[in-house]
């Protein structure tokens, strides 16, 4: 048996009275290349592309008298004369499609008055190979389940490879004694204050990427500091901003903060609780600061279970990166295939997508301002690399493959 989808995976039902009973499926076409050349014996073999894939579906109908079997006989043609492609699944593999459409004229076959058989050919279109009727981000977002007819058994799934939207790794930036100096910053002019011992201030500038996402960590168990400011800085040195203060934690207690760098540089200045001053023998002890950044090189893999190539040029496959901050050298490579994207522009918190052959940035058009390259996903595992930016999640979406 069998059943029909149209573009948007939504069962088509058949009329009451119409039995599907049978699909028949060949083998995928191919077009050979080949040219002589004169001096050599043979041919010169330049390869082949996939064309069609036969698909034929046999269906009975049932009437209950002579008129009811010409309406039903209407119906069926009607329900394959949707005037596009659509979608045909085995019954007892539902976790596959193939994208069919009917062209051919049939005659059904009576075989008595209420009885009457069809063959239908059918041909593949825009691809010749077998698809999940479900995306991976679906599959990543429900999560597999093998007692899932939308899943099933047969489609190579790892169920720990489902992971298809990736956020950065951190580094991790742990202060110590050494990392700090006496003294506190004047607060609208971000210069130096050393008249204020009981302060504690970032010896120097820390490098950050502009317009990118941090956090700050304290842990406080001595009971001298209560909260740490920030202070913005241009790559010259130029004073930009204070940020607001962390949650206080003096005595016992921990607070995260998270913010978004204002400029190239950046101070921490701890401030003493009332009466109390910093020492820096405790900062990197009872006194930790922390600041994790985001990655600007991230690996993860991809997992494609199907034995075909998934390439961007024949099928659908959709990887979007938020929230890409970059100075005009992101990077993203498939380590596997050997192939890299590469965006040359800066970048603000700016969404990047590659939909298909269609390469976006902020919803515009940019692939003039790329490396004009694409990457596909081969069988298994592909390695990827992210680097030269940051960005807050990736988002790989696609269709296994079946020959």
């Amino acid at each position: 048996m069998f059943k029909i989808y149209d573009l948007n995976m939504n069962e088509i039902p058949f009329p009451d009275g119409v039995m599907p009973l049978e699909i028949f499926v060949g083998s995928i076409g191919k077009d050979r290349v080949t040219e002589p050349v004169d001096g050599r014996a043979g041919v010169v073999d330049y390869g082949f592309n996939y064309t069609d894939r036969p698909v034929s579906l046999f269906l009975r109908i049932k009437a209950k008298d002579k008129i009811d079997f010409r309406l039903l006989r209407n119906e069926v043609f009607a329900t394959f004369d949707i005037g596009n492609s659509f979608y045909v699944a085995e019954s007892d593999v539902p976790s596959r499609v193939l994208k069919v459409v009917v062209d051919e004229s049939y005659i059904p076959d009576r075989l008595t008055e209420e009885y009457a058989d069809f063959d239908i050919n059918c041909r593949t279109l825009d691809s010749v190979f077998w698809e999940s009727k479900y995306t991976t981000l679906e599959l990543h977002d429900s999560g597999y389940s093998a007692t899932a007819e939308k899943y099933g058994l047969v489609d190579n799934i790892d169920d720990e490879k489902v992971k298809y939207r990736f956020t950065p790794g951190e580094d991790e930036i742990i202060f110590n004694s050494s990392s700090f100096q006496k003294g506190n910053i004047h607060n609208s002019g971000g210069y130096d204050l050393d008249t204020a011992p009981e302060y504690a201030r970032t010896v120097g500038f820390l490098p950050v990427i502009k317009n990118s996402r941090y956090r700050i960590v304290l842990e406080e168990t001595s009971g001298n500091a209560e909260y740490v400011r920030l202070f913005h800085y241009n790559a010259d040195g130029s004073f930009i901003s204070n940020d607001a203060r962390m949650t206080n934690v003096s005595g016992n207690g921990k607070s995260e903060y998270n913010f978004t760098a204002l400029g190239e540089n950046l101070r921490l200045v701890i401030y003493p609780v009332s009466g109390k001053s910093i020492s820096l023998s405790d900062i990197g002890s009872s006194t930790k600061i922390s600041m994790h950044t985001p990655s600007t090189s991230n690996t993860f893999s991809v997992y494609n279970a199907g034995n075909v190539t998934v390439e961007p040029e024949s099928a659908k496959l959709y990887i979007h990166l938020n929230y890409v901050t970059s100075d005009g050298n992101l990077r993203v490579a498939n380590k596997t295939t050997g192939e890299i994207f590469e965006y040359h522009q800066p970048t603000n918190r700016r969404h990047i997508v590659l939909d298909g052959m269609v390469m976006t940035v902020g919803g515009v058009n940019r692939f003039r301002d790329s490396n004009r390259r694409f990457i596909s996903l081969a069988p298994g595992d592909n390695f990827f690399e992210v680097s030269g930016g940051t960005f807050e999640l990736i988002s790989v979406n696609f269709k296994y493959l079946y020959k």
